[in-house]
């Protein structure tokens, strides 16, 4: 029988933007993180894995190589895997882009409206 678990990568660098979508921002695993992956580690002892498959995102990678190597078993990137990519939305909080387009799903990529958000990473632009 052939078993699955899909752990989602644990805390970054950046916990304080938990809240904020990341998609393909790439922030390391943080010292809880390391500690968290190594926990999900334990728990998955007992299921029999030999594979463990990620994205190529940091995070996702270090959180594969914990698990693979506490259980001795193969790793493997695969870009399939891969998180959402937000674009511009990238670093805003959910709730914001909900607030403006209903669901995260509706907010197009690529697109922004006037002034009200500003690129997180440029936070001082006055491009509209």
């Amino acid at each position: 029988m052939t078993s699955h678990a899909l752990p989602r990568p644990p805390r970054t660098n950046r916990p304080q933007r938990r809240s904020r979508l990341r998609g393909l921002a790439d922030p390391p695993l943080d010292e809880i993180g390391e500690r968290q992956a190594a926990a999900v580690a334990r728990a998955l002892s007992d299921i029999g894995a030999s594979l463990v498959l990620s994205s190529p995102l940091r995070r996702a990678v270090r959180t594969a190589q914990i698990i693979a190597e506490a259980l001795g078993i193969e790793q493997r990137i695969d870009a399939r895997l891969n998180d959402r990519d937000y674009g511009f939305w990238t670093g805003h909080r959910k709730s914001e882009v909900i607030a403006e387009w209903g669901t995260v799903d509706a907010a197009r990529p690529g697109w922004r409206r006037p002034r009200r958000f500003l690129p997180v990473s440029c936070p001082h632009s006055t491009n509209s």
